[in-house]
């Protein structure tokens, strides 16, 4: 047995990486190791005039080093704009929100937001009981700190104990903590740090929890703890040794199962126990296979599975509990080339699957009764929907939420015997909100290669879309992920001022499928670029926009794609927001520092491999800035990141202002720091009023000063 005392003390050893001579040409062949074990015989000399950034190790220290390159500040009437704006969007939220209750185990629990509180109350009721009793008090735990939270709550089987995780890092490393409900006492079992994934065997006393690398936060051990028994004497059950993964445990939805999954960007693999066998070992449904991913739920004495095996927009496959690997698998349904299956949930009677057709979600249900399939229809030309946890999984209902860029959150209950919708709850939004004065299109631009590349928009119906109005364009196009054509109510304050807002799907997210990610990573990343600029200009060219009010926005690794369209076509846009972007990428992909670095090649390339290192020097950011005018530029950087992307995103502020101030550009490039601790906010809404207020003035401000 292994114990957690031991892998603490090497899970806190921080590595020490040497100072580098800042003085010299940077080769990057002698970057990291000071023993030279690794090296990048490509023959490049990167010249690196701002590694004296690198040895800045604080925010303070950072902003000390570069406020006489970074000076550009907001005018008065700038700062008087995003006290407007940020009063605007406050005004719009209201003081109470009941989210609707969900049922589990023979009770329904509640999270309510008490007036004039900061975090959520959680309650329950028995079944045909009006007796209501406290689960959890967050706001008796947590202090007004917005990036403190209560995230993921687990309820033991026999409704006694609740194991919850809190959050005051916002890097996803959690204190895990046991209550008991009927009580309110907290059991002397805390641990730090866990990675918020648990799972209660049926004995109501033992649990398995999961840690991450405190260094690199990837999530790599899972642990058996039996209550009373010392922590430190925890077992490691098992140990993701490959750094491409990440590891899982959790129930399946019956209660029957526990499940540990270790996943890649292109693979995983299941080991499964009963719950009520918790002493026994994992036993493994399929081996990983390069480029194979698969999801497991039960039923009965069967398991469902979704897999891409035969075709790479997935489909679903059943096999008996331990038939033993995929030669075993036997296809469910039919497969449909121009349908994404995204993911699935099984009930005693159903099997709920949401979709992707042509780019456009869709909920589809199945009854495992006599196999009659039934899709939910939806009216809006462009919108999200996701569908709800579901505890119950003999229950004939299900809940999922829907929301478009005009259409405020709505928690839906789908029967699945009647095929009935009952509207739940749906935010509230305060003031004079209609939503029937804005529209929404989904539009297609052809890209430079002739691919389509589909566009969602929101704006008010009384605009002329002929004059060329002032547009913000959004993109992500990383890790098969998108941005969703979700509603905010912040938004409804660039909305009234005249402004179209666009969210670019280009590829590299999943929206027409996974071939539609797979053409937008690796050598294929400019894609990316190519379709956002490519958006951008058909946006002028059909009279949505003009040259002078094209705006772009995209952040994290999504800022590599900002950053890029900044480099390739600096004319096209009138301003650029990037939040904590991803921009020095040669420098980021070789640190060993990095946060799960092989994960990061699977989607950008490894650049120990030439033909990859050059397709990503081609078009990061940082290496590319050039001595051309380029439009005004904000980027926020939130605190609580690692130090390197902090580094690199000053290092790259600072680049971009000496290459204007070369060419006496007056184009305004500011860099702005936030903690999001707002404590006017809660975060439960999804909406950041500080950073957005900031964001929108800059849009506003720079669309009233043209040059």
């Amino acid at each position: 047995m292994t114990k957690r005392n031991n892998s603490i003390l090497l899970n806190l050893v921080l590595c020490i990486i040497p100072f580098l001579n800042l003085n010299a040409k940077l080769k990057y062949e002698k970057l990291w190791d000071k023993n030279n074990d690794y090296y990048c015989f490509f023959k490049d000399t990167l010249e690196d005039n701002h590694l004296w950034i690198n040895q800045k190790h604080t925010l303070n220290e950072i902003i000390s080093a570069t406020n006489h390159i970074l000076n550009d500040t907001f005018t008065q009437k700038s700062q008087i704009l995003k006290s407007e704006i940020y009063n605007e969007m406050g005004n719009r939220l209201t003081e109470y929100e009941c989210n609707y209750p969900f049922f589990l185990n023979g009770y329904w629990y509640f999270k309510t937001y008490p007036k004039n509180k900061k975090h959520p109350l959680y309650t329950r009721k028995k079944i045909n009981s009006k007796k209501e009793e406290i689960v959890l008090d967050c706001n008796s735990i947590l202090d007004t700190n917005a990036t403190n939270n209560v995230v993921n709550m687990f309820i033991s089987p026999n409704n006694e104990l609740l194991i919850y995780h809190t959050d005051t890092t916002i890097r996803g490393i959690y204190f895990l903590k046991i209550r008991n409900i009927k009580t309110q006492a907290e059991l002397n079992e805390s641990i730090f740090p866990t990675n918020g994934t648990v799972a209660w065997a049926q004995d109501n006393k033992t649990f398995f929890y999961g840690t991450s690398d405190y260094k690199t936060g990837r999530a790599n051990y899972i642990w058996k703890h039996k209550i009373g028994e010392s922590f430190l004497g925890a077992e490691i059950i098992f140990e993701e040794k490959d750094t491409s993964f990440q590891t899982k445990v959790y129930s399946g939805k019956s209660q029957n199962f526990i499940y540990i999954l270790s996943r890649s960007e292109t693979s995983t693999e299941f080991r499964y126990i009963l719950s009520s066998k918790a002493n026994e070992p994992f036993k493994v449904i399929q081996l990983r296979k390069k480029n194979m991913i698969y999801y497991v739920q039960e039923h009965n004495n069967n398991f469902f599975i979704l897999t891409n095996k035969n075709y790479q927009n997935f489909e679903l496959m059943w096999a008996p509990i331990g038939a033993g690997e995929v030669d075993q698998w036997k296809p469910y349904l039919k497969y449909h080339l121009d349908t994404l299956i995204k993911s699935f949930q099984v009930f005693q009677n159903y099997i709920v699957l949401e979709k992707k057709i042509q780019g456009l979600s869709a909920i589809n249900i199945i009854s495992l009764k006599d196999s009659v399939s039934s899709y939910i229809k939806f009216s809006e030309p462009t919108y999200s929907i996701s569908i709800d946890s579901n505890y119950d999984y003999q229950g004939e209902h299900f809940t999922y939420m829907y929301t478009s860029l005009k259409t405020p959150n709505r928690l839906i209950s789908h029967n699945m015997k009647s095929h009935l919708n009952r509207m739940i709850n749906e935010r509230k939004i305060a003031g004079k909100f209609n939503q029937d004065e804005y529209e929404t299109e989904r539009i297609w631009m052809k890209a430079s290669d002739g691919a389509l590349i589909p566009i969602s928009l929101v704006y008010k119906k009384s605009l002329k879309k002929s004059t060329g109005n002032p547009t913000l364009l959004c993109g992500f196009g990383n890790y098969g992920e998108t941005i969703s054509p979700n509603f905010s109510s912040n938004r409804l304050s660039l909305l009234d001022r005249g402004w179209i807002y666009a969210i670019a799907h280009t590829r590299g997210g999943n929206d027409l499928g996974e071939f539609w990610h797979d053409e937008g990573r690796l050598l294929k990343k400019k894609n990316v670029f190519n379709d956002f600029i490519s958006c951008g200009q058909g946006l002028i060219a059909a009279g949505y926009s003009n040259p002078k009010h094209l705006y772009a926005m995209s952040s994290g690794y999504g800022g590599i794609l900002a950053g890029a369209v900044i480099n390739m076509r600096p004319e096209l846009w009138r301003g650029v927001i990037v939040r904590s972007p991803v921009v020095d990428v040669i420098h980021t992909m070789l640190n060993p520092k990095t946060l799960t670095s092989k994960i990061i090649y699977e989607e950008w390339g490894n650049p120990k491999d030439e033909i990859a290192y050059r397709n990503i020097l081609s078009y990061s950011p940082y290496h590319n800035v050039k001595e051309s005018k380029y439009p005004n530029i904000l980027i926020n950087y939130s605190q609580g990141l690692n130090n390197i992307q902090l580094q690199e995103t000053f290092k790259w502020a600072v680049k971009i202002k000496e290459s204007q101030s070369q060419i006496n550009s007056k184009s305004q490039i500011y860099l702005i720091t936030s903690n999001s601790n707002d404590k006017n906010i809660r975060p439960y809404l999804g909406e950041d009023l500080h950073n957005d207020a900031i964001e929108f003035s800059f849009l506003q401000n720079s669309f009233e000063h043209d040059d």
